[in-house]
């Protein structure tokens, strides 16, 4: 399946950041939704359906990528979206590995890397679509 026919969501309140993350994926191929909350990308993930949601850990609340993974994880329309947590809260990542671990979430520390993020994110698109998350 070529690039294109991939949907992701990028969730992330820093307008610098979501675009940047938005250009990379684009750049790539992949078919770009960007939000900037965690309310917000739930709702984009029941209508749509995306391959994958790329959420920062901090947004609009402490902790909102969990709280929207907690939430994607909570529906069944939205249960088996892979997902990736960016962070460069290491105490938080660290402070919540086992719900992400639990969740099924990759997770990238900020600083990443450019071919971190997208040798991640192929991982996980070609994951759910050979029948689930990676």
């Amino acid at each position: 399946m070529s690039k294109q026919h991939y949907v992701i969501v990028v969730a992330d309140d820093n307008p610098e950041v979501n675009t940047l993350l938005s250009m990379i994926l684009e750049d790539e191929g992949y078919r770009v939704l960007s939000c900037t909350t965690g309310a917000e990308a739930l709702q984009v993930a029941a209508r749509v359906q995306p391959d994958l949601i790329i959420t920062d850990l901090h947004m609009e609340a402490q902790d909102a990528g969990l709280q929207l993974l907690e939430q994607l994880r909570a529906k069944p329309e939205t249960s088996t979206i892979a997902v990736i947590v960016c962070s460069a809260d290491r105490l938080g990542v660290i402070r919540h590995a086992e719900a992400w671990q639990q969740y099924g979430a990759s997770i990238l520390s900020k600083p990443f890397g450019i071919d971190a993020l997208l040798s991640t994110v192929e991982r996980l698109v070609q994951g759910a679509h050979s029948g689930g998350m990676v």
